[in-house]
């Protein structure tokens, strides 16, 4: 009996490494920003839109709206700040945010087209959020426009 709740554990603890080291291995991150999440079929609003937390209760919010089911990451307000980017995608080239311009009035997110998983890329297109957290000091000071342009 010991040797087979061993091996109840053992294999318990075997699939929680296999959902979580996936998902922190996905996270990619850069100078002064981290991908909190990344959105596929079934996850955002769908919607070409950018959103802003600054406060622990909009994160609450917006991961909840974004119907994220990972675990929410903890972030510290007063150095950091959470956007949600939607973007359209091809269903076989997905985005990957890569960091950002920002100048003293403007920020300006950047996403990379992704090689296809197979053949080329596709013409339809689909909206998905990219949820991320950017240091404050990396954020123009003061009043600033998020550009969504050649980038996005």
């Amino acid at each position: 009996m010991k040797q087979l709740f061993g091996g109840v554990l053992l294999a318990g603890l075997i699939v929680a490494v296999l959902l979580v080291v996936p998902f922190l291995a996905n996270r990619s991150g850069g100078d002064g920003w981290v991908v909190l999440a990344e959105g596929r079929p079934g996850f955002g609003r769908g919607e070409y839109r950018t959103e802003v937390a600054t406060t622990e209760g909009d994160y609450a919010s917006l991961w909840k709206e974004l119907n994220i089911s990972e675990q929410m990451p903890d972030i510290d307000f007063d150095t950091h700040v959470v956007f949600s980017f939607g973007i359209a995608e091809s269903g076989n080239c997905q985005k990957t945010f890569e960091g950002f311009e920002s100048s003293r009035e403007v920020f300006e997110p950047i996403f990379n087209d992704n090689k296809p998983t197979f053949g080329v890329c596709t013409n339809e297109a689909r909206i998905v959020s990219i949820v991320v957290s950017i240091e404050r000091s990396r954020l123009p000071t003061g009043p600033f426009i998020i550009e969504r342009g050649e980038h996005s």
